[in-house]
């Protein structure tokens, strides 16, 4: 009888009832209601049963015995990767200077206007930001004449011209020079216009081009 008075006397002077918290440990050495709860006093002091040991603690009752969980590890932001730059433009072009507007007549001297034209054609290389520049030249001429003679003349204009683009600040590693004198026409040698488009010097240009962004 005397038990069951310090209980209700327990009670009346201030016991009550926590809400549940997750338990670590053991729950039931703590003297529990018929609900599961422990019963505490005024000072919100749990009540351990006589077999109680630190192993058994809770966190709900005796959090400083309870190790406080790991937290959480944050998140892994992955770094933003830079865009690639955009990959190089292949670059092919053909320029094809007729020899009775560039050239003197059966000469392979330049005219002012072949000559600017090479040049405006070098600035505008040099502008390109092209990389692996290549300059093909080719000279042709008509059948009027023999062929020997017409070899040399399509070789001294081509060469002509790339002293001209070197002159102009183009490598000249870079440019390669041949002449096919009467022996790949575009047109017929029959007629003075097939001629006329026959004598000519012909500008490949090849290379990569970068793309700004």
């Amino acid at each position: 009888m005397k038990i069951k008075y310090r209980v209700i006397a327990a009670v009346a002077s201030g016991l009550f009832f926590a809400p549940p918290i997750y338990a670590v440990g053991n729950p039931g050495a703590y003297w529990t209601d018929p609900e599961g709860e422990p019963y505490k006093n005024a000072e919100g002091e749990c009540w351990k049963s006589p077999d109680w040991t630190e192993a058994d603690a809770t966190r709900e009752c005796n959090p400083e015995l309870v190790p406080k969980p790991e937290p959480k590890p944050k998140p892994v932001v992955a770094e933003p990767q830079p865009v690639p730059p955009p990959p190089p433009q292949p670059v092919v072009e053909k320029v094809s200077l007729g020899a009775d507007t560039y050239f003197s007549f059966d000469s392979a001297q330049l005219t002012a206007g072949g000559i600017q034209e090479i040049e405006n054609l070098a600035r505008r290389l040099k502008m390109g930001n092209i990389k692996d520049l290549r300059i093909d030249i080719s000279g042709h001429t008509d059948s009027l004449g023999s062929e020997a003679y017409n070899q040399g003349l399509s070789e001294r204009r081509a060469a002509s011209v790339k002293n001209e683009f070197v002159e102009s600040g183009i490598p000249a590693n870079v440019i390669t020079t041949r002449g096919y004198g009467e022996t790949a026409p575009i047109d017929s040698n029959a007629t003075p216009e097939g001629r006329a488009k026959n004598r000519r010097v012909d500008i490949t240009i090849l290379g990569q081009k970068t793309v700004m962004e």
